[in-house]
């Protein structure tokens, strides 16, 4: 599936019937590489694990207006970002085996999902890789971390742990969904420009 392809679902109707969402949460800045590292990440893990993975923005719907870089920039590009669920559209708080996953930072600051990482934190302090929960049904498991600022995290998840200080985060999305899809165009780009060295374009 392509990424248009992918965006173009009613992905917040899809989230809400999902039993056991993946979620990708990027910053609550909410700025071009954090929607761009979200959204792409979550389009591949969709492909690539055995859960459905959906994006989920930070903040409201009628903030959207207010990311003047990110939509001229999808514009451009032919994407839409209508079907995106945001903050207030899903009760994550009933959501049930959720497994998430963080984009450009490494805790949870905004209030409406702390319970998310709060729930998370209980687990990594007692270094078990399930079970927390808020109402004993509510399961919560950070499987992901890619992020390029300063630590913040007290404690290390056991999933998959990347935090690099490199210019963007979605370098280091870049380097994952060029290295593992088998998509010919973007396996073609890889090899003329592996991670690490200067582009040919």
């Amino acid at each position: 599936m392509s990424l248009r392809d992918y965006l173009g679902q009613d992905l917040s109707h899809l989230l809400v019937e999902c039993p056991a969402p993946l979620l990708v949460i990027g910053n609550e800045s909410g700025d071009l590489d954090t929607f761009v590292s979200s959204l792409v990440l979550a389009w591949h893990l969709n492909d690539e694990s055995t859960c459905p993975a959906f994006p989920l923005l930070p903040f409201a719907r009628e903030d959207v207006p207010l990311k003047t870089e990110v939509l001229e920039c999808f514009a451009r590009l032919g994407l839409s970002l209508r079907n995106v669920p945001c903050l207030g559209e899903v009760d994550t708080d009933k959501m049930q085996g959720v497994k998430v996953v963080l984009v450009d930072h490494n805790v949870v600051n905004v209030p409406e999902i702390l319970h998310l990482d709060e729930a998370v934190t209980q687990v990594e302090k007692r270094r078990r890789n399930w079970l927390c929960s808020m109402d004993g049904n509510a399961f919560v498991f950070l499987m992901k971390v890619y992020d390029h600022h300063e630590l913040e995290r007290k404690t290390r998840p056991r999933g998959q742990f990347i935090v690099e200080k490199v210019g963007s985060c979605s370098t280091l999305i870049a380097e994952k969904v060029f290295s593992e899809k088998q998509d010919e165009k973007v396996s073609h780009y890889y090899r003329l420009n592996p991670p690490g060295e200067k582009s040919l374009h």
